[in-house]
């Protein structure tokens, strides 16, 4: 049984109720984003899609989403209807390598049962969220997420996406999250795929509501963190992830995430239970 229980900066539980999604609500890029921890989401009601990467979900009542780090995601809201759902943001430090082996095989989304344990253990989680005292509350969350983890590979598979538009940037996208340490860009990337840079460009406005340049800057500063976060020195993290200078990685790193990188190093507590033996 794992009795870790984490500090509430490395686990987050937010429960949601819009009860009527403005129109700036159903822009969708708004919402969407990338980042480290890991993202369990579980939808109650609404009119949304969910974007994973270049893949589009159409969300019905009970479907839970796990998002892996570093992996491109958001809602599109589609209607005024009101939209609720529950969301777990979690650091990798706080899973021990059986739930780390479980989620990194997980699907992107399931959907359960109305009657399953786990709709019983959000239904609880948003129930006493502002009955439980702080402490309490984080031994519930964290308690919770590890039930939850500990199911996953007895769920059935999830439902597939909607047909991609576009097959040739799924095929980029998974490029570029596979290889965040190379220098990409659009040169490079349409030499390796066989179409303009102009195409590439204008491919990812389109579908990702961002720049090719923001997207790939994006995953290499993430995947820099996650080198940071697993133990390596600031400067060799820069080198390995091909930056040409410190200053342009320190900018770009404080740009996206909003904080110079040796925060991430000071802040950094590895659990003695966590640690690789």
């Amino acid at each position: 049984m794992n009795t870790f229980i984490p500090h509430s900066k490395h686990l987050h539980f937010d429960y949601l109720l819009d009860t009527s999604p403005t129109a700036e609500d159903r822009k969708g890029e708004y919402y969407c984003h990338m980042h480290n921890d890991y993202e369990v989401l579980f939808f109650y009601k609404g009119n949304a899609d969910y974007i994973i990467e270049n893949q589009s979900y159409h969300l019905k009542t009970n479907d839970m989403l796990l998002i892996k780090p570093m992996v491109y995601h958001g809602l599109n809201v589609l209607s005024s209807e009101p939209y609720e759902r529950c969301v777990f943001n979690f650091a990798r430090i706080i899973l021990s390598e059986e739930q780390l082996a479980i989620i990194d095989k997980s699907n992107p989304i399931y959907h359960i049962d109305e009657h399953s344990p786990i709709r019983h253990i959000f239904d609880t989680l948003r129930a006493c969220e502002k009955i439980l005292t702080e402490q309490e509350f984080e031994y519930m969350k964290s308690s919770s997420l590890y039930n939850i983890l500990a199911t996953l590979h007895h769920l059935p598979a999830g439902k597939r996406p909607s047909k991609s538009e576009s097959t040739k940037l799924d095929e980029i996208l998974e490029y570029i999250h596979s290889h965040p340490e190379l220098p990409l860009n659009t040169q490079t990337l349409g030499e390796r795929f066989f179409v303009s840079k102009s195409w590439i460009d204008h491919t990812f406005k389109t579908h990702l509501k961002m720049s090719t340049k923001q997207y790939i800057n994006q995953k290499k500063v993430l995947y820099a963190q996650s080198l940071i976060l697993s133990g390596l020195p600031i400067t060799e993290v820069a080198e390995r992830c091909n930056y040409k200078n410190y200053t342009t990685f320190y900018r770009q790193y404080v740009c996206f995430l909003g904080h110079e990188p040796y925060q991430d190093r000071k802040d950094l507590i590895v659990p003695k239970s966590h640690k690789k033996k």
